[in-house]
């Protein structure tokens, strides 16, 4: 368990700094300043088969319209800044 494990022991095998991160993110310690209106680091679009899907075809169509949904999204998204 990292959070049980000492800082010293840590920086040996991480090096100081990535060992002082990790000792202080397995305690709930984040400097990181909070930006409560930051838009999110990730968009997700998903598309379940509802068993496994073989036709190359079909797949590609699949791909295209989660791209096409990814789009929308992120074109309705008024937080992030146009081209």
């Amino acid at each position: 368990m990292i959070a049980a494990a000492p800082l010293g022991t840590l920086q040996r095998i991480l090096g100081v700094t990535e060992g002082r991160r990790l000792h202080d993110a397995a305690r709930g310690l984040d400097p990181s300043r909070v930006t409560p209106v930051a838009p999110p680091r990730t968009l997700r679009v998903e598309h379940r088969f509802p068993h496994d899907e073989l036709d190359s075809g079909r797949q590609r169509a699949t791909l295209l319209r989660l791209a096409d949904r990814l789009g929308l999204q992120l074109r309705a998204d008024t937080r992030r800044p146009g081209p």
